[in-house]
């Protein structure tokens, strides 16, 4: 084992990583157009359930041996695998215009895609968002166990309580906050509190600090399911 084989690891990770975007194009597919925030909020809460059983599971194998995670999480993502290809049907039919668009290059698809009303800046928000987001993502864990001195197992505990909370935001806060609010607003919510509990997190001294804030950075998710479903409603 070695370091170089974590990377190629991490580089097949994410040349195959665009399962959840493909699951986002599917909600979209079978959901009418005022819906569709409130079901990528959903989408996203069990993304969040997800989210608190691997880290927990990730910690326990870990703190045991660290080869075990893996081949954990190759484990279930190959029940996984078996489950969409037997269980998942299509979700839209072949058409001379799906066929039409499949044979077209990737620069002509997002040609297409930034000619569409208020598109280009929407897909310059989803760009930025997601930058900002791979940044405590990647970080997180290494930044827990440099300042504050985390274990594996809390960094597990950590990431399973940001879970919690983000499974909340997404099944209860989205629907009410774009009924209220509506889209617009409800994202840019998201992105405040995403930006202020990231400002208060290079500030924090206290170790109970990033526990404190995970709420805050829950609430920072609706952003996503607010632009995903403004976006689909551009390429309808």
């Amino acid at each position: 084992p070695s370091l170089l084989w974590l990377y190629i690891g991490r580089i097949f990770a994410g040349i195959t990583g665009a399962n959840m975007a493909v699951a986002t194009a599917y909600v979209s597919d079978i959901t009418p157009a005022h819906e569709r925030a409130k079901r990528f909020g959903l989408l996203g809460a069990v993304f969040g359930i997800g989210f608190i059983a691997g880290p927990v599971i990730g910690g326990v194998l870990g703190e045991w041996n660290l080869h075990a995670p893996f081949f954990a999480a190759a484990f279930m993502n190959g029940i996984n695998l078996i489950m969409t290809a037997v269980l998942l049907k299509e979700s839209k039919h072949s058409n001379k215009m799906t066929e039409k668009v499949q044979e077209q290059s990737i620069l002509k698809k997002l040609s297409y895609l930034i000619t569409q009303p208020n598109m280009a800046p929407l897909l310059g928000i989803f760009l930025i968002i997601t930058l900002v987001s791979q940044v405590p993502a990647t970080l997180w864990v290494i930044y827990g166990q440099d300042r504050y001195g985390w274990s594996i197992f809390i960094a597990g505990v950590s990431l399973a309580s940001y879970g919690i909370c983000h499974s909340i935001a997404q099944a209860f806060a989205i629907a009410p906050m774009v009924k209220r609010f509506g889209e617009k607003n409800t994202l840019l919510c998201g992105i405040a509190c995403d930006a202020i509990g990231l400002l208060l997190l290079s500030i924090a001294v206290e170790e109970w600090v990033p526990f404190a804030l995970l709420p805050l950075f829950a609430l920072g998710g609706v952003a996503v399911p607010a632009l995903q479903a403004m976006m689909s409603r551009g390429i309808s």
